[in-house]
């Protein structure tokens, strides 16, 4: 039995250099297929992140909106940056486990608060953008400036869209993650704004049904962009391989074992095993 290391999907340095084209038709096959396949367990970590949002606002919606407006916003900050970022990053993180073949399990929502200062720094960067953005064409006061915005917006939130992943699975620092979903996303740009324009596209499906269709549109979101992850970046995985004991010592299957404290063939995240950012992004 020995252990191997191996990138399952696409290669970040190609990714970096020439871009990537995507299948979108096979894309979407794939993610209605892991969502049939892995719908609970996403599903249920939706419902949490849910509860807790309802927890925060529902249940302190008296208190906190008594407030002024200037702790009110140091609030929803904190909530955002340190509580959001990193629940939505680690759902994000279950769809690339479920690009993989790597069953998860509801729990793992709470997977990426070890990376929470890296999310927070980045979430904060991305808002000033937005909110620069927003405050420059509102100050236009008019309509030409008002459609430049909201594109601007779109291409913001388009091009940073692999930002939290790659800081998760990838454990670059929250400078090279923005520079190189940036760089990425670039790269093929007019494919991934199509990308999301379907995906608001079946969001609105998804609400018409009093909102009932976001329960399938929700997973299928996060297994859409880990497999767009996969195929971009690629995902580095350990797994224990056994050989056969015949005379030509063919590999025969590769198994996925857990421990109490690893999950074999989980994409890798330890510092020691993961190699440089740096070098994969200057490459």
């Amino acid at each position: 039995m020995n252990k191997k290391h191996f990138i399952v999907g696409g290669d970040i340095k190609k990714s970096l250099s020439q871009g990537k084209r995507l299948n979108f038709k096979g894309l979407f096959t794939e993610a209605l297929i892991l969502t049939k396949k892995n719908y609970l367990p996403l599903l249920i970590a939706c419902i949490f992140l849910a509860m807790i949002v309802l927890v925060i606002y529902g249940f302190g919606y008296k208190y906190i909106y008594t407030l002024s407006s200037n702790v009110q916003l140091g609030i929803n900050f904190i909530v955002s940056s340190f509580i959001m970022t990193p629940l939505v990053t680690a759902l994000l993180m279950m769809g690339i486990y479920n690009s993989v073949g790597i069953k998860t399990k509801p729990i793992d929502i709470f997977s990426s608060f070890n990376v929470t200062i890296k999310l927070a720094i980045v979430n904060m960067i991305i808002n000033v953008i937005v909110y620069g953005i927003s405050k420059l064409f509102t100050l236009a006061s008019n309509d030409i400036a008002a459609v430049i915005s909201v594109f601007l917006l779109i291409y913001t939130n388009v091009v940073f869209c692999l930002t939290y992943p790659l800081i998760a699975e990838k454990k670059m620092s929250a400078y090279l993650g923005l520079k190189s979903s940036f760089k990425i996303v670039h790269k093929n740009l007019l494919q991934f704004i199509i990308l999301f324009m379907f995906i608001v596209f079946f969001a609105f499906i998804a609400i018409l049904p009093y909102g009932i269709g976001l329960l399938v549109f929700i997973p299928f979101y996060f297994n859409l962009m880990g497999l767009v992850y996969r195929e971009t970046c690629g995902v580095k995985i350990i797994a224990i391989v056994s050989k056969s004991q015949d005379h030509n010592g063919t590999l025969l299957k590769s198994d996925t074992h857990e421990s109490a404290n690893e999950k074999i063939a989980k994409p890798i995240t330890d510092k020691n095993t993961t190699n440089n950012p740096s070098d994969t992004f200057n490459a």
